[in-house]
């Protein structure tokens, strides 16, 4: 996500310190846009760097290889980069796109913080990502001009930082410009003290603005030097305020969930669906509470509000009607025109958004988004030897979007008359456009809805509308394509394994299950160091920052969802060593929660993952975890710390519920019966799957060596009979039981066990939501009887 001063989110300070400063050069920022200062022509400069490091580079530069290709245009008449800087040495893309600026840049590290103090100058840092586009143009228009680079170079220790490499350093010092400038959105650009404290941060400058800034933060700097430092503690203190936790001892209940339902509701956009004007977001993570409370609570409204929504952005342009797969945002509120970067994360979470509202409503459209977007995913996106890359940019050959869009005679080169007819009526598509003189491709109707007004049979428009797409991918893949952020990195890779497993098993396609597994099994051999730490990304083998606790919770619930659809013990043994290792490296011992990096001396403060955004939050992923850990284990140490994690937010929860969308989303589930197609029970001793069959449904059930249950019938009225009922269900059929003789009854009782099938029919409901059926039983080991438990599952669509 870019930003050109746009309001992006706002966090919930608590206490706001006193801005004089902040004020002065908050004044200047606003200022600099009415004083133009001549940028100065390029002269011959060479970067203020030693003989032995301008050795080290040349090397790596070299390293590169002759297909390397320099992104910056001072060049000389070998092609060769002029400039060659620090960030050459990383594995970032983003950052060895800077890596030929004239700009000395430093990664961040402890070699740019002690020649700040050394020095005692301030530290100039940008904050970005290799598919942002507002960080190209800035780095076009600033960070590649001579004078900027000049000064910064005189009077700063300059530090780029790749946001999806260190989400920690981003989350800080974007509370630090919604602080001071109110606003949020990348690229961040920020002073700082040398000590990594901010006293001035914001977001993209025009060259001319950007020159006048530094000039006067570089007075500011030293002519009131006392006041910048005061300055820059008390905003650390109100940074350190935010995340602190405010522990009220007690637990969030159903009000909280229907506060951030009704928050969400109120912001809705009726006609167009969404909860926004512009830019407008998928949010998927609001979307996921919608769709589980409506199940939770069996409200079509709810539900209705969540379909809109899908159904707006699945006809739209910010869904690649061509190659499948969502855009970041829609610029406009009616999701026609996108900010044409695609990311990993979008894919993953919008297909598990769409999976679950297929299960919900048995749409078949639903089915069809998902399979275009993960068969998206695996052509474009899928690293050989398994893993996801993370992006694809929205600039190509110059322009943002040239690669999606089409102008007619393109259409009319590729396409018969009889489908430049048939794509000209569904794609709403003109000679004059509808972006740039080009047209993005939408639909103007459902495909149902078009097949109607065609007067066709929606099997026949669904087949030609694929030869149509077919068609024009072709052509497409024979343009300039954007670039490719190829880093692997592992929470992204989390969230695309667990969505394929769910999909590949809920689709029965052993395509996406084969990715799941292979990927899995790169990240657990390739992503950790040599004393099993996790990795937060590598890039062709090479790692790059450590993991944060979303990596480890992430990658942790992709195993459990390879456990939960394939059996095997190896991925949940997996899944506990990364829940115990993430326990022990970022849990708070003193006042609870998750930190979201280890101790680490360089940064300023030790940040939080806590309110769920474009991504579930970590604490969200790792509450998750925990609850689903606890249901497959029995160990009690997992559920006490999800209790004790939502203790430590109650607070916060009841005074900003929406920040907590996914986070609700999991909690509500504990509040309530968890409602999924796939459920554990007896400490992780008993696995009930619910799956609907043409006639009716199957519960299959399975049972650990040396578990049973009571049957049917057991033979004893004092015995807890094992009971199957529902909305609709009926001639419910039990397999015959085993005798097993026990001591405290003279005859044999009859029991479960092993793998059990229960079936029977289903009435048709007059009801958009799927039937429940309620699985009651009473798991018994060879040495204990557990409690009665209950289970109630959803009965998933039908393929």
């Amino acid at each position: 996500m870019a930003a050109k001063g746009v309001h992006i989110w706002t966090r919930h300070l608590w206490f706001i310190a006193p801005l004089y400063l902040l004020t002065v050069l908050h004044g200047l920022n606003h200022a600099a846009a009415e004083t133009r200062s001549e940028v100065l022509p390029m002269t011959r400069y060479s970067l203020p760097i030693d003989d032995a490091l301008k050795q080290t580079l040349h090397t790596a530069l070299q390293a590169k290889g002759e297909a390397y290709r320099p992104r910056t245009h001072h060049l000389d008449k070998q092609k060769q980069p002029l400039f060659t800087n620090r960030l050459i040495l990383e594995s970032s893309p983003y950052l060895l796109h800077h890596a030929h600026n004239p700009v000395n840049w430093h990664p961040w590290g402890e070699e740019a913080l002690a020649t700040a103090k050394a020095q005692n100058k301030p530290i100039f840092i940008s904050i970005g990502y290799s598919t942002c586009h507002w960080c190209h143009v800035m780095e076009r228009e600033s960070f590649e001009n001579i004078a900027i680079a000049e000064f910064l170079n005189d009077h700063f220790i300059s530090i780029k930082v790749d946001r999806e490499q260190r989400p920690d350093l981003d989350d800080i010092y974007m509370i630090a410009a919604q602080l001071i400038s109110g606003q949020g959105g990348w690229p961040l650009n920020a002073f700082l003290t040398p000590d990594g404290k901010p006293f001035f941060a914001a977001t993209y400058f025009p060259a001319d603005r950007f020159l006048v800034l530094m000039d006067e933060v570089r007075q500011v700097w030293q002519q009131d030097h006392a006041k910048v430092l005061a300055q820059a503690a008390r905003i650390h203190t109100t940074i350190e305020a935010t995340l602190s936790p405010d522990s009220s001892g007690q637990l969030p209940g159903h009000e909280q969930i229907q506060a951030a339902l009704d928050y969400f509701l109120g912001q809705y956009d009726e006609f167009n669906g969404g909860f926004s004007t512009a830019p407008k977001f998928p949010q998927e993570t609001v979307l996921l509470l919608l769709l589980e409370q409506a199940l939770q609570q069996r409200d079509e409204q709810l539900l209705g509000t969540a379909i809109h929504t899908l159904d707006a952005m699945q006809q739209g342009g910010i869904y690649d009607q061509v190659g499948g797969g969502f855009h970041r945002y829609a610029t406009d509120p009616d999701w026609l025109i996108p900010h044409f970067e695609k990311m990993l994360y979008n894919q993953a979470l919008l297909a598990e958004v769409y999976l679950r509202a297929w299960q919900l409503t048995n749409n078949p459209l639903y089915k069809r988004t998902l399979e275009h977007t993960l068969d998206y995913v695996l052509r474009e996106l899928y690293a050989d030897g398994g893993g996801f890359y993370s992006a694809t940019d929205a600039d190509s050959e110059g322009e943002e979007g040239r690669f999606f869009v089409w102008d007619e005679e393109e259409l009319n080169a590729v396409l018969s008359k009889k489908d430049q007819a048939l794509a000209r009526a569904l794609f709403n598509t003109s000679a004059t456009g509808n972006f740039e003189g080009r047209n993005i491709l939408h639909l103007e109707l459902s495909l149902p809805e078009f097949a109607e007004q065609q007067g066709m049979p929606y099997s026949d428009l669904a087949e030609q509308i694929d030869r149509i797409r077919d068609q024009l991918y072709n052509v497409r893949k024979t343009r300039v394509a954007p670039a490719l952020d190829d880093k692997l990195i592992t929470a992204w890779n989390g969230l695309m394994i667990r969505t394929l497993a769910l999909a590949g098993h809920a689709l029965r396609n052993p395509r996406y299950l084969s990715a799941a597994w292979q990927s899995a099994e790169h990240l657990w051999q390739q992503h950790r160091d040599g004393n099993g730490n996790l990795w937060r990304d590598t890039r062709e083998g090479q790692p790059g920052a450590a993991a944060t606790q979303e990596d480890y919770a992430a990658l942790a619930r992709a195993m459990l969802a390879l456990y939960d659809t394939s059996g095997g013990e190896l991925w949940l043994e997996r899944a506990q060593h990364l829940t115990d290792t993430m326990l022990e490296q970022f849990w708070d011992e003193k006042n609870g929660g998750f930190f979201l990096t280890t101790a680490d001396t360089l940064t300023p403060l030790r940040s939080r993952s806590l309110d769920d955004g474009a991504l579930p939050s970590g604490t969200s992923q790792g509450y998750a975890l925990l609850q689903e850990l606890a249901q497959r284990t029995g160990n009690i140490h997992y559920q006490t710390r999800a209790t004790e994690l939502m203790q430590q937010l109650a607070t916060r929860i009841t005074k900003y519920p929406a920040s907590f969308s996914y986070l609700l989303s999991q909690y509500g589930q504990t509040l309530e019966q968890p409602l999924a197609a796939i459920q554990f029970a007896a400490q992780g001793a008993l696995k009930a799957e619910v799956k609907a069959k043409e006639d009716g449904f199957e519960l299959q059930i399975n049972l650990r060596e040396g578990w049973h249950i009571n049957a049917q019938d057991p033979g004893d009225k004092r015995l807890i009979a094992t009971t199957v009922d529902g909305d609709g269900l009926y001639e419910v059929r039990y397999p015959e039981s085993k005798p097993l003789n026990v001591q405290f009854s003279k005859h044999p009782i009859a029991v479960y066990s092993g793998e059990i099938k229960i079936s029977g029919r289903q009435q048709e409901m007059n009801t958009l939501l799927p039937p429940r059926l309620n699985f009651a039983f009473q798991a018994c080991s060879d040495r204990i009887c557990l409690p009665p438990e209950k289970l109630v599952l959803q009965i998933p669509a039908t393929h």
